[in-house]
């Protein structure tokens, strides 16, 4: 059985009833289930928290490196990161414009 935030404590219930014949208190069901969706999930905020020592530690770690990291009011918003050496070796890309037959009827 897969547990999912979506997963309810009866159906949960009624698989460990069905497969092992046991029947488990709720409260130990929402004690299992929230301690399966930390362990698949971890601490979100906190795994917000420690992008600014990503973000800090990428840029020591390679000086050429671009990284921004966007916050709005305390809220992360988005990430954006270029190796130094992709920042380098844009200006040898080839330019080219592609074009879509579908738009030249």
């Amino acid at each position: 059985m897969v547990i999912t935030p979506k997963t309810s404590a009866k159906e949960i219930a009624q698989h460990l009833k069905h497969l092992k014949g046991y029947q488990a208190e709720k409260e130990a069901i929402y004690k299992a289930k929230s301690a399966i969706l930390n362990a698949a999930y971890g601490d979100e905020v906190g795994s917000f928290k420690l992008l600014l020592v990503y973000v800090e530690r990428l840029q020591a770690a390679d000086p050429g490196t671009h990284a921004v990291l966007e916050v709005k009011q305390g809220v992360f918003e988005r990430i954006l990161v270029c190796p130094g050496a992709c920042r380098l070796a844009w200006d040898k890309c080839r330019h080219c414009l592609p074009g879509d037959r579908a738009r030249h009827r």
